[in-house]
């Protein structure tokens, strides 16, 4: 039997989406994240350290990590509108990538749709190449995840200016080490934009100006023609 016909064949006694609506999951995590200060857990797999650290369990009120992620996966067909559509999500992140990588471990995809699900943009904080990676690059609350010698972890320490945070725009590579990278692009939403390829420098300013976009960098730099196609793209999508 395949991956679809199991999620179809599932029957749930409460929906996802009806347990979803004005939970505190993100505030109940900054909270905990406090109290593991002194004694946090570490988890091999990114699967475990979501079901653990973020509560899915007290949420759902379902009784193993399993039929947590197994539960999402059936609502991603059985309410679309408020479990898929709603993301803009491009060809390249279908709901069968989502679903599969749900029911296998530690994928980048299913990172990259929980922290849509939940208005969160998490932020892999890769200790031992003092890399801090950017996912969701969405105006949600950041949430990081550290990853040092093989483990995930809470991150414990205040970090200020988190939306300051330099990343890089081809950083999937990355993440290669980190998680399984069962989609090629940390593009996931579709495009407002035609192809870079359609537009010159000047086309890209003039835009940006229009979005109220700063064409200069943080030292002060004229930003590269790849940069403001980005963030014209980012702020589309998010108006």
């Amino acid at each position: 039997m395949n991956i679809m016909n199991i999620i179809n064949n599932i029957n749930y006694n409460k929906k996802y989406t009806e347990l979803l609506v004005d939970n505190n999951w993100t505030q109940k995590t900054k909270e905990k994240s406090r109290k593991l200060k002194e004694n946090y857990k570490q988890y091999k797999k990114i699967d475990d350290f979501l079901y653990n650290e973020y509560n899915f369990l007290s949420i759902l009120n379902i009784d193993s990590m399993d039929s947590v992620f197994m539960n999402i996966a059936s609502n991603i067909d059985e309410n679309a509108k408020e479990c898929y559509d709603k993301f803009n999500y491009g060809r390249n992140f279908s709901k069968k990538i989502i679903q599969r990588g749900l029911q296998e471990k530690n994928n980048l995809s299913t990172l990259l749709y929980l922290g849509d699900l939940y208005n969160i943009s998490f932020i892999i904080n890769d200790i031992y190449n003092k890399k801090m990676i950017l996912l969701n690059d969405n105006n949600n609350k950041k949430e990081i995840i550290n990853y040092n010698n093989n483990v995930f972890s809470i991150n414990t320490e205040d970090i200020k200016d988190i939306d300051k945070i330099k990343y890089d725009y081809e950083n999937i590579n990355d993440l290669k080490k980190i998680l399984n990278c069962n989609i090629n692009s940390l593009e996931i939403y579709k495009n407002n934009l035609k192809a870079i390829s359609n537009y010159k420098l000047n086309e890209l300013i003039k835009l940006a100006d229009e979005n109220k976009i700063c064409i200069k960098d943080d030292n002060n730099k004229n930003k590269t023609k790849k940069q403001l196609y980005y963030e014209i793209n980012k702020s589309l999508r998010n108006n």
